[in-house]
């Protein structure tokens, strides 16, 4: 769950940032490696550990732009996978023309629910 998007920084240096692994609904902890000689504030000096914590704990008032804000990203990649179906059935078989333009309204919906 917390695995869904993983991202590693770089500074302009060339030396490791903090990387950052998160999902949905919740985001990965960070946990020293050695904890009696540990700099928080230095990358490599800190490592994913096994807990995720859920967004909703982390902000104190979850308002309606942040409930649309997951509500639309759960909608774009259901939109996502249901016309990637469409299109892979597509490569196999011959389908009609509306429902490529259902494979492309969803495709656009998709697009238009990421922001």
């Amino acid at each position: 769950v917390c695995n869904f998007f993983v991202r590693s920084a770089v500074y302009s240096d060339g030396s490791p940032g903090l990387g950052l692994s998160t999902g949905l609904w919740s985001y990965k902890l960070k946990q020293c490696i050695d904890p009696e000689n540990c700099d928080s504030n230095d990358p490599n000096d800190l490592e994913d550990s096994n807990y995720c914590q859920v967004y909703g704990q982390l902000f104190n008032t979850v308002d309606s732009y942040w409930t649309a804000s997951r509500v639309f990203s759960a909608l774009s990649a259901l939109f996502g996978i249901i016309s990637l179906g469409i299109i892979s059935t597509a490569t196999c078989t011959k389908v009609k023309r509306r429902t490529w333009i259902v494979a492309g309204a969803l495709l656009l919906f998709a697009a238009l629910f990421q922001s």
